[in-house]
């Protein structure tokens, strides 16, 4: 793994190492978001934690490592993904795989992962999470973070899924209260655009 200190990766969040890859020293030692949560000089365990983040997380691992899939993540997949159950028969895979609704070792969700995605933004897979995990919406990462936020923070995300999380939000969790001030201030913090902070407040 290429030493990430050589980068300005202090915002560095959505970050997940092969199992067998191996990790040059002090790779992550300019990223202050990874340090909160491990400790700076907890290097290994934070290797670790990061090696093993998608154990027992299909689902998670499915939409971060989707920009690698040929053909592309279709909604199929993800129920597919949803509804599989690894201790049932096939025959009896009904129930919903719950663990679309736990969290990594960052605390994010899948709905977390897809919002910090930097593949082509597809609106029918945030209907499909938030339709059979909508808990997500309101469940904030190690850092506090809900996916509306990484929504926002992404280049990649457009205008009508950003519209479309406020929709749910409001429809779901009409009387949930948001932090909107601190949303900006994690903006402002990692550097990002005006007109991105602009786009949350316009929310």
């Amino acid at each position: 793994v290429y030493a990430a200190s050589s980068m300005g990766c202090h915002s560095l969040r959505n970050v997940a190492i092969p199992p067998n890859a191996t990790v040059e020293r002090n790779s992550f030692l300019r990223c202050e978001d990874l340090h909160q949560l491990f400790g700076s000089s907890e290097e290994d365990r934070l290797t670790n934690a990061l090696k093993r983040r998608f154990d027992g997380l299909p689902i998670h691992k499915l939409l971060y490592y989707q920009s690698y899939r040929n053909p592309v993540l279709t909604t199929d997949d993800i129920e597919r993904a949803a509804n599989r159950r690894s201790n049932q028969r096939r025959t009896l895979r009904s129930k919903l795989d719950p663990s679309g609704n736990q969290q990594d070792c960052l605390g994010m969700t899948p709905l977390h992962i897809l919002a910090c995605s930097t593949t082509v933004q597809n609106l029918e897979l945030y209907r499909v999470l938030i339709e059979k995990y909508p808990q997500t919406l309101i469940t904030r990462d190690r850092w506090g973070a809900l996916p509306l936020l990484y929504a926002v923070w992404s280049d990649n995300v457009p205008s009508a899924i950003l519209q479309f999380l406020v929709d749910r939000y409001l429809s779901i969790y009409p009387a949930h209260v948001f932090d909107w001030s601190g949303m900006v201030q994690t903006l402002a913090k990692a550097n990002a655009s005006p007109w991105k902070i602009q786009t949350l407040l316009d929310v």
